[in-house]
């Protein structure tokens, strides 16, 4: 019995100092302070921060509408070249999950940055969600997952910036999806 005591006592003190350093009143604080300044762009879901779109395609047919996100799926790793490869790529019903590399982001005359993000496709109906997921920030020669970076962990400007510059990215991606596909639909390649 004394035995079960001392061990309960021994997990007692082990879980009371990291349940105290997991609820950080700073972290909090800069999610909160991250959550407003980027209202209306990146979503906070526990340690995921995402951006997403969903848009509708009117008239169109479910089979018209996943040929269109398999035509733009293979454009767009056509056009990223290296920074995509179609090993990174899967498909699941209804769904397009890509892995990518953002452009390399100049954070100020020494650093530069850049995001691995998993860009995912989903059809339902007559329409689509595409949702950007950050992955983790390349800070050559680190990587930070992204619960590990800016607003998870302590971030100065550098970080604020590289999450801006993403996010510049990241909404032409998601605001031209639309076009993009409809536009194909015009070039038959003459």
């Amino acid at each position: 019995m004394r035995s079960v005591k001392t061990l309960f006592l021994i997990l007692l003190a082990v879980a009371i100092p990291i349940s105290l350093q997991a609820w950080d009143p700073k972290t909090e604080k800069r999610i909160k302070e991250f959550k407003e300044e980027f209202k209306g762009v990146y979503i906070v879901d526990g340690t995921d921060i995402y951006l997403q779109r969903v848009i509708e395609f009117p008239n169109t047919s479910k089979e018209e509408l996943t040929q269109m996100v398999k035509d733009y799926v293979s454009r767009r790793l056509e056009r990223l070249g290296k920074n995509a490869s179609n090993s990174n790529v899967r498909y699941y019903r209804d769904a397009y999950i890509m892995v990518e590399h953002s452009p390399i982001f100049k954070i100020n005359f020494v650093f530069d940055s850049f995001e691995r993000y998993t860009y995912r496709i989903e059809i339902k109906d007559n329409r689509i969600r595409a949702t950007i997921t950050l992955n983790e920030v390349v800070w050559p020669p680190d990587v930070f997952p992204t619960n590990k970076f800016y607003p998870f962990n302590k971030g100065g400007r550098g970080e604020k910036k590289h999450m801006r510059q993403f996010a510049d990215y990241a909404l032409g991606i998601l605001d031209s999806i639309k076009n993009d596909m409809q536009d194909e639909l015009l070039d038959d390649n003459w």
